[in-house]
Parts: structure tokens; sequence; C-alpha cells
């Protein structure tokens, strides 16, 4: 076994509900929202990375929610990765404790673009409510650890990335309301890609050629896979 560290390619934040962007008076219309404004600037405080918002005022509720998103390139880990955290940096707490949640996302024309479009907001299109890559956590100030799932892990070493949307994990997680005074759940995160990253762990394997075959090449010797292999007569 062996341990890896590897920061974003690409990350940054969708908020929605602003007069800009469209003002939502259900709760359900911003979770089901289709864009939202974009920031994918980092290294200083950043509103509204991630959370569920319910503004109340002389009319009706306004409501507003922000999702932080992701991708990471584990390519040169997988298919060997056995377990892995997701970690970053939140930066402050708005007003109330926040649960979060990571699912999984399209967003990044799929992981393959560093640029984060408005539309990747879309529950309905750009990434999986319904996949989440972790369970629903506190979150805090400081570094925040979430323990991926199994369905990240099997995703991670079959697509050789791992994509993937924090949000807010009562309200917006459930499509449920926070009611209609205000209330707001947000936090910020550092969405500078440096402080965003996995730490995880890999079967390393056997990393030597083998009779003039690349060890890229070789899943097995003899029977027994590479990964299960230290050395072969005596070379490791």
């Amino acid at each position: 076994m062996a341990t890896f560290s590897q920061t974003a390619f690409a990350a940054g934040s969708i908020y929605t509900g602003q007069p800009t962007t469209g003002v939502w008076n259900l709760f359900t219309d911003a979770h089901n929202a289709p864009d939202g404004q974009v920031s994918q600037t980092g290294g200083t405080v950043q509103t509204n990375s991630v959370g569920s918002e319910a503004y109340a005022g002389r009319g009706l509720t306004q409501y507003r929610i922000a999702r932080t998103f992701a991708w990471i390139d584990l390519s040169a880990y997988a298919p060997n990765i056995t377990s892995f955290n997701f970690v970053f940096t939140g930066l402050s707490l708005l007003q109330n404790p926040l649960d979060i949640v990571i699912c999984q996302s399209d967003a990044f024309n799929n992981g393959t673009s560093p640029t984060l479009n408005p539309t990747d907001f879309d529950v309905n299109s750009a990434w999986n409510i319904n996949n989440p890559y972790s369970q629903t956590q506190a979150f805090q100030v400081g570094t925040n650890v979430v323990q991926a799932n199994t369905a990240a892990i099997l995703n991670a070493n079959t697509f050789g990335r791992i994509n993937f949307v924090i949000i807010e994990g009562t309200y917006d997680f459930n499509n449920t309301s926070p009611g209609t005074a205000s209330n707001i759940f947000t936090g910020e995160i550092d969405r500078n890609p440096a402080k965003v990253y996995v730490d995880g762990i890999y079967v390393a394997g056997y990393g030597n050629d083998v009779n003039g075959i690349l060890s890229a090449d070789i899943d097995e010797v003899n029977g027994i896979a590479t990964g299960d292999i230290d050395s072969i007569n005596g070379l490791s």
C-alpha cells in the first residue's frame, strides 16, 4: 500500500437567487434553478460557497443556494485506489451551524475542462444528488476532512478522476425549505484549487519491467496480481 495526495485541477462555486440570476420565492425553485453566478477565485474569504439561505422582507421570502464544485485527476493511482478523503479549507461560517454532503458531479464539462459553467448548478442535468459521495457532516472553519464512500472510490477507479459538488446537507440536499423567516446556513470555502484536494491510499504494486514488458502493461505475474507483489527474484 502507498499513500497519495492530489490537488484539484479546477474548483469554483455557483450561487443562485440573486437579482442578476433570478429571484426565487419558492425554495424548490432555487434548488432546481438552471444556473447561477460562477466564481472561481480563491485564496481570500469567499462568500456564498455552500449553503441554503432564506431572506424575509416586505414581500415574499427569497431563497438563495450556493454549491461548490471541483474535479481532481486521479489517473496516476486508478484503478488501484482503496480509500481516500476529500479535504478543503473552510474560511468562515456566516450565521447558523451548517451540515454538508458531497455528491457526484458532471461539472467542468464532465471533468475535462478548467471552466465551471453557470448551468453546472442544475441538479437535474449537471450533477447527481441521488449519488452521494459521503455522509452528511458538520462544516467547520479550518480544515474539513470528508471520508469518500464506496461509490466515490468506484468512480475514481473507473474514470481516473473524481468530479464532485459540496452542497448544504440539511435543506438543499433534501430539497426542504429552511422556512419563511430569515435564516442563513452558509459557509465560505477557499476555492483555490491548491486548497481543495484528496488524500488517499492505493495499491502501488510491482513497478519494474518484466522480460521487456512495461510494468504499466502488466496486471499479474503467474496469476498473482501485481498489487500483491513486492519483489520478483529479489528485485523490488
